[in-house]
């Protein structure tokens, strides 16, 4: 050992009490150089304690929460990869959504041309459906053409003149109802 003074006697109060004053101590010198003695030791195992707790904890995290942070960190890496992955579908299946819609309405557009072009065309047919029927019917209908009446003998009512001298004429049609739907004087 050595003969000099160490760090123990160098920082104990108690000591360094003695080696001041090393004849007369009072009861209160002694308790007050023992009170900051325990005082000094306490500090210094508090401080030991405060480096062996930290140690402890941080050795602690290292050994368990570290691995389920990373594993954590993993996952959360793996989530943002599937969120983006999904994002990205999402977003063609929008584009696709809207080129559906462009088309439907571009469809359904001519649809409604087509439809008013087809209401036009029926239109048109039925016109031209009761001109060909009118046209049949006066080509079946039984036109007699009068030739050689003086002008003016039919009068004012070329109908009445018909009914009355047609059986004169053709006694055939004596006795029977004729209908005269029209008649014209040229």
């Amino acid at each position: 050992m050595s003969s000099g003074p160490t760090k123990e006697t160098e920082l104990s109060p108690v000591k360094k009490k003695f080696r001041e004053s090393p004849t007369n101590f009072s009861k209160a010198d002694l308790d007050s150089a023992i009170f900051a003695g325990v005082k000094q030791a306490l500090a210094e195992q508090r401080a030991e304690l405060n480096g062996i707790i930290t140690a402890a904890v941080k050795a602690a995290l290292d050994d368990v929460l570290l691995p389920q942070i990373l594993d954590l960190r993993l996952e959360l890496k793996n989530t943002i990869v599937t969120i983006t992955t999904a994002t990205g579908q999402i977003e063609q299946l929008e584009k696709s959504v809207q080129q559906i819609q462009s088309r439907c309405d571009s469809t359904q557009s001519a649809a409604r041309q087509d439809r008013d072009q087809v209401n036009t065309m029926r239109l048109k047919i039925d016109e031209l459906s009761s001109k060909v029927a009118d046209m049949e019917d006066r080509s079946r209908r039984s036109n007699v053409r009068l030739v050689g009446l003086s002008e003016g003998a039919e009068g004012d009512n070329c109908i009445a003149f018909l009914k009355a001298n047609l059986p004169t004429w053709i006694p055939s049609l004596a006795g029977r109802v004729i209908k005269i739907e029209r008649a014209h004087r040229l």
